[in-house]
């Protein structure tokens, strides 16, 4: 879990405690898949948009191989195809209301801003599989898998 609120944090920056920490953290890992999440997406077409203030922490999950990287704050659903290794899924389908995706960014495989909607992740040997499925009578879903490398 990071905390992408990063003031609060003492930073997010290059050489910040997180970064650090995170670094640390991932090299001694011995996982074969591994997830990360934070409150704020760092690929977004939505209200907020990207968030470049995490951009450190995001390299630092490339640069260890981690494969998901989970986030909300803006409200809607997107899936993002992997970076480096890294995808993104922001869920912030749960939240008091639903936002407008405003533009369409560089990656982005499937959106959602039809209502509200929940994330089921499957964390298996060496893979992973997702399905999310929007409310009220399942009027959207996305579902997929992929390796974990």
């Amino acid at each position: 879990m990071l905390n992408t609120n990063c003031a609060g944090a003492g930073g997010c920056g290059v050489g910040s405690p997180q970064e650090r920490w995170l670094r640390g953290v991932l090299a001694s890992s011995e996982a074969t898949c591994t997830v990360a999440y934070g409150h704020h997406p760092r690929l977004s077409s939505g209200f907020h948009g990207p968030d470049r203030s995490i951009q450190p922490l995001w390299d630092a999950l490339q640069d260890a191989h981690v494969e998901l990287y989970l986030a909300g704050h803006d409200h809607h659903y997107e899936r993002f195809a992997p970076s480096r290794g890294l995808r993104q899924f922001v869920v912030g389908t749960g939240g008091r209301s639903i936002y407008p995706t405003l533009r369409s960014v560089s990656g982005s495989q499937a959106r959602w801003v039809g209502g509200y909607g929940v994330l089921s992740l499957r964390l298996l040997e060496g893979s992973y599989a997702w399905r999310f499925v929007g409310v009220p009578r399942e009027e959207f879903t996305d579902a997929g898998s992929a390796r974990c490398v």
